[in-house]
């Protein structure tokens, strides 16, 4: 997994999660996870383990849940919306959001007021966990 947090610093490692499972771990398991009350999580890097705060994350590139992402019926039938994405870093993303939400919610506003801090993106074919914390403008692209 690549974590890119703030400031613009790039971290390269495996992410322990807090799960018993020996057969990995789902993409809302994960989702879960990082929207947890906890601050802090390991990372195993070729220097060793550190640990970081959620908070300093910007986003997470997960592209070994993609294909299991697409996969779930749910997200097969949501709505998709081509976005872009601005950061308290002056990073510009530009991205698909999934609005797995029920009907009468189908709006990007819809999804982004919910009460978490890290929604699912797909980004260059890569399944993606931004942290909203750093987000300041979200733009549908038409």
């Amino acid at each position: 997994m690549v974590l890119r947090t703030v400031p613009a610093n790039e971290i390269r490692g495996d992410i322990f999660l807090d799960f018993s499972s020996a057969e990995g771990y789902s993409v809302h398991e994960v989702l879960e996870y990082f929207n947890s009350e906890f601050p802090f999580f390991p990372v195993r890097t070729e220097r060793g383990s550190v640990l970081v705060s959620k908070h300093s994350l910007l986003w997470i590139e997960v592209p070994s849940l993609l294909r299991e992402f697409e996969e779930e019926t749910s997200v097969k039938l949501a709505e998709r919306r081509e976005v872009l994405i601005l950061t308290d870093q002056v990073e510009e993303i530009n991205a698909t959001i999934v609005l797995d939400l029920p009907e009468a919610y189908g709006r990007t506003l819809d999804l982004l007021n919910k009460k978490e801090n890290f929604i699912l993106m797909i980004r260059s074919e890569t399944l993606m966990i931004l942290n909203l914390h750093h987000v300041t403008k979200i733009q549908e692209i038409l």
